[in-house]
């Protein structure tokens, strides 16, 4: 359900991903932070990030930064 998809989300957004397929998204979160597969961002920034490995096996999009330029 992540494959192509964004780097980070909120809590929300995931629970709107996989709302429709899963029982708990909260358990599922906690699995994957517990696993290493997502990590908690800072509250400033908020949410969760996908960690550098599973990023190219999913093809997941780079977040950009305010001047448009996402850093490769």
């Amino acid at each position: 359900m992540l494959r192509g998809g964004s780097v980070r989300y909120t809590a929300e957004e995931l629970d709107e991903l996989w709302n429709p397929s899963v029982d708990s998204s909260t358990g599922v979160l906690k699995t994957l932070l517990k696993a290493g597969f997502f990590r908690r961002l800072p509250p400033v920034q908020g949410g969760f990030e996908v960690a550098m490995l599973y990023r190219p096996a999913l093809e997941l999009s780079s977040v950009q930064s305010e001047d448009g330029l996402d850093g490769s």
